[in-house]
């Protein structure tokens, strides 16, 4: 997409059809770093075309690191990296960055890069991965916007996260298959891209016990594998979720085909309680308005607990709800970004601190033109799904952070019969 495009949203009918679930973005930009940790090539099956997959295609070409794709694999050669520099920019421009430290530090003892970006809906330091790579013997050098990671050799150790995070949980065991001993880390995430990438670390020759628990342990082989591997990503739970809502806001059914229902559990329950039928079948799992919609109390947390990454679009269902509804967000407190948007089109939402309060039959002030703006990707999927369901067009600006969670999301959406259109801002 351009930088001037933006999305013509206007009241579409009842959905009807389905949708194949991408690979997990999370998950498979964790996979291209352990890819990097080998000699030979690695593909990647399931690995969505999204930005931040072409910003690393960029940064890794720089360092000597050859990788490209062909429909959803991803290929990754690492086995003549030329420099220990990460490009500053690129770093600082998308989160999972700090995943690429363990295979740069492992060829060169030293690696240097920037804080990373991604999107803004609130503080979300790094402090976790660094006193980890600091109990696995590594020194660090902060210098204003970037630090330098250095370590001629990493020791087993045990270490305990004061916070439950997903992403030093897996940056933690890439740096603990280079240690000298084993390492074991509490406290840790259960999210299902933990274990993705545990499993992939296995396939490397590393033991990873207890991925999926609070507790895993690593038990680093020796040396890295020199063989080619292949592996395929899960898909992502977070879009499949999304995309269950949408018979809620408009009618009729929508069916996911690839998620893995075990990875919904929450939000399947959720989206129950508030009267949507969800059914498994072989097709896939299947979401259904059947009757008018309750409102609901969410509150979120760490996997399995409903995810902060949801409760956004949730906000949008809930906006079509009979009855009160309120959103707890206790792992993102700032994470509501989408509050002030909504306000532009009609919808007045009470927040006090992390819970955004949502008064039943909203949907009634849904009417009239509006231009909203999308500040991260999940605070968009509320926009546009609430927009879905207002009399009048509205147009969303700053889609480009939609479009790096979601691959081909415009022409997904119109296969399912709703009406949105991707436009130049030229003219409007």
């Amino acid at each position: 997409m351009q930088e001037d495009q933006f999305i013509a949203i206007n009241k579409s009918q009842a959905v009807q059809g389905s949708i194949a679930i991408q690979g997990s973005k999370n998950s498979a930009l964790a996979l291209v770093a352990a890819a990097c940790l080998n000699d030979q090539l690695v593909t990647l099956n399931n690995v969505p075309d999204l930005r931040d997959f072409r910003l690393i295609t960029q940064m890794l070409t720089k360092i000597g690191i050859i990788t490209y794709r062909e429909d959803d694999a991803f290929f990754i050669d690492a086995k003549m990296v030329t420099d220990y520099h990460l490009d500053k920019d690129i770093t600082a421009d998308f989160r999972a960055s700090y995943y690429f430290i363990a295979p740069i530090l492992q060829r060169f003892k030293k690696v240097s890069l920037s804080y990373p970006g991604g999107d803004d809906f609130g503080s979300r330091p790094i402090d976790q991965h660094l006193k980890g790579m600091r109990k696995l013997g590594a020194r660090i050098e902060e210098q204003g916007d970037h630090y330098t990671v250095y370590a001629d050799k990493l020791i087993g150790t045990e270490f305990h996260f004061e916070v439950i995070t997903s992403g030093a949980t897996i940056n933690l065991m890439l740096l603990a298959t280079l240690a000298h001993g084993n390492t074991t880390l509490t406290n840790c995430a259960s999210d299902p891209e933990v274990v993705d990438v545990a499993k992939f670390l296995s396939l490397m020759g590393h033991r990873i016990i207890g991925a999926g628990t609070n507790k895993i342990t690593i038990i680093p082989s020796q040396g890295h594998p020199k063989h080619p591997i292949t592996y395929t990503a899960i898909p992502d739970r977070l879009i499949a979720g999304s995309f269950l809502m949408l018979p809620g806001i408009l009618g009729g059914e929508v069916t996911v085909t690839n998620a893995i229902p075990e990875h919904l559990n929450s939000l399947i329950f959720a989206l129950k309680d508030m009267g949507l039928e969800i059914t498994q079948s072989t097709a896939g799992l299947t979401s259904r308005k059947v009757k008018p919609l309750n409102g609901m109390r969410c509150v979120t947390g760490m996997y399995p607990l409903f995810a902060t990454d949801l409760q956004q679009p949730l906000t949008a269902l809930m906006l079509f709800a009979e009855t009160d509804s309120s959103v707890q967000d206790n792992v993102y407190h700032n994470r509501f970004s989408h509050v002030e948007e909504l306000a532009k089109m009609g919808i007045k939402l009470r927040r006090e601190e992390n819970i955004a309060y949502i008064d039943g039959k909203q949907y009634l002030n849904l009417q009239g033109e509006h231009d909203v703006n999308c500040r991260d990707v999940r605070a968009g999927t509320c926009l546009l799904f609430t927009a879905l369901g207002t009399d009048g067009e509205t147009r969303l600006h700053d889609v480009k952070h939609l479009f790096r969670g979601y691959e081909n999301l415009v022409a997904n959406l119109n296969k399912l019969g709703v009406n949105i259109e991707l436009r130049s801002e030229v003219g409007v």
